[in-house]
């Protein structure tokens, strides 16, 4: 995380003092459906370690909601949709954070357990939970700019679900 958050903080200086438009986007976990049937992309591992038990994921998604006060997530569709969006927008400038949602490691656990009921006993939880800091992360500059997205969490997740189970994934 720190690798990449200085890249883009130098990406974005060089552009400036060399007079090219440079524009980021940071996006959330991003989830849904991805190319690779055989293996899971590294920020759906991260989510799918609440449910799977995977311990090294599971401590990922802890420490990012340690560090930011909430996950966010987007879908696979809309990241790539916010690319283009920016890529025709010419007053597209600097950063941008592109996350439909964004909710505490406690609140994603309770959306898992109340919409995928089935995999409630396999849902990673700790005793000494965080105290939930709920800090949304925003998309307010993008939205503003007029870009909307196509997918919330429930149907995020659905498509995520149904293609780790779909192409064995997932061990429950």
């Amino acid at each position: 995380m720190i690798a990449k958050t200085l890249a883009e903080q130098e990406a974005l200086k060089y552009g400036l003092n060399n007079g090219i438009e440079v524009v980021s986007i940071l996006p959330g976990l991003v989830i849904g459906p991805w190319l690779t049937t055989t293996s899971v992309i590294t920020s759906a591992q991260t989510i799918l370690a609440l449910i799977g038990g995977n311990d090294k994921f599971y401590e990922v998604i802890k420490f990012l909601d340690f560090m930011l006060g909430s996950i966010p997530i987007v879908h696979i569709d809309d990241i790539c949709n916010a690319h283009i969006f920016l890529m025709e927008h010419t007053n597209a400038q600097n950063r941008y954070i592109c996350a439909s949602d964004s909710l505490s490691l406690k609140s994603l656990k309770d959306f898992l357990a109340k919409h995928y009921v089935q995999l409630k006993n396999s849902l990673m939880l700790d005793d000494d939970e965080q105290i939930e800091r709920y800090l949304p992360v925003s998309s307010k500059k993008l939205l503003d700019m007029g870009f909307s997205y196509k997918y919330g969490l429930p149907e995020a997740f659905k498509e995520a679900m149904e293609y780790v189970i779909k192409n064995e994934l997932l061990k429950l």
